[in-house]
């Protein structure tokens, strides 16, 4: 492992530990009955971070070329990006699904 993909993958975990942490804290602030509809609006972000971190173990297992990392990282960057806009005001999550109802 070069130098370039240590640094990606690093990104690429940091970002996922963000996610992860921001939708969690996201999702307390959400009165109990309103998380599962929370969950449910939000559950792209994590299938986004999580195909992020296959495609980052298959470029470290030596299955496709190490380009696609630059790929994982820019995908869990992404969904740190959409976890910290959801941070910022939990509830438009909801508001967004009602109006979608």
């Amino acid at each position: 492992m070069n130098d370039l993909q240590l640094l990606l993958c690093l990104v690429t975990g940091v970002a996922l530990v963000v996610t992860a942490a921001q939708l969690r804290g996201a999702s307390r602030r959400i009165h109990y009955r309103d998380r599962r509809g929370f969950w449910r609006g939000v559950s792209s972000i994590p299938v986004v971070a999580a195909l992020g971190l296959l495609l980052a173990a298959v470029v470290l297992q030596g299955w496709v070329a190490d380009g696609f990392l630059w790929l994982a990282a820019a995908l869990a960057v992404l969904s740190g990006a959409a976890s910290y806009w959801v941070d910022l005001d939990p509830q438009r999550v909801l508001a967004w699904r009602r109006a979608r109802a």
